[in-house]
């Protein structure tokens, strides 16, 4: 099935075995923290997708009337975080901390997208529909950046991404095994 609809504009993001956690364990922690909570935690590292510009992302989708999704394909690749213990904080800004609810995990992370939602899905979508989204207008109506099947390369392994109205490249097809909602606060920063 291709992305149509509610996929059009998304956060893109490879998952797998994390910091002594297999997947499903990692599924499992955050649907508990939805469900006391009422969201969760989906921890990361990296600057591609940092805070304020997923932040950014999310506002700019939601001002064109878009509401952007946290896409997430498996890759069985082990990531091993050199930061270790677990992460007691969150801020929005980098000034005021607050402690993480009671039973949120997350170990290894420097960043956390904030979502409801979560589940499992089977859908196909083609990397070379999407360019990945640099500022401006979610829209597309200036430059759109490079498509996200270029992009992902190598160690790059998250994007924010909107659907192009057409492409001529010939279609690069991956699975999305996982889906959730962006919810406010969108993503936050960890220590």
């Amino acid at each position: 099935m291709k992305a149509k609809g509610n996929l059009e504009n998304i956060l893109f993001m490879k998952v797998g075995p994390h910091s002594g956690f297999e997947l499903d364990e990692i599924i499992k922690m955050k649907k508990g923290e939805e469900e006391a909570h009422g969201k969760f935690f989906w921890g990361y590292a990296g600057t591609l997708c940092h805070p304020f510009k997923v932040v950014n992302f999310v506002k700019q989708s939601l001002k064109y009337g878009k509401r952007p999704m946290m896409v997430m394909a498996y890759t069985p690749s082990k990531y091993f975080s050199s930061t270790t213990g677990r992460i007691k904080e969150y801020s929005i800004d980098r000034t005021r901390w607050i402690p993480l609810p009671e039973g949120v995990v997350l170990i290894g992370c420097k960043y956390a997208v904030i979502g409801e939602g979560l589940r499992q899905t089977q859908i196909l979508i083609d990397l070379n529909s999407y360019a990945v989204w640099n500022g401006g207008q979610v829209t597309l109506w200036g430059n759109p950046g490079r498509l996200l099947g270029d992009y992902l390369k190598g160690q790059v392994n998250k994007a924010r991404a909107v659907l192009l109205p057409n492409s001529s490249k010939s279609p690069r097809y991956t699975q999305i095994s996982y889906i959730a909602e962006i919810v406010e606060p969108y993503c936050v920063f960890l220590r």
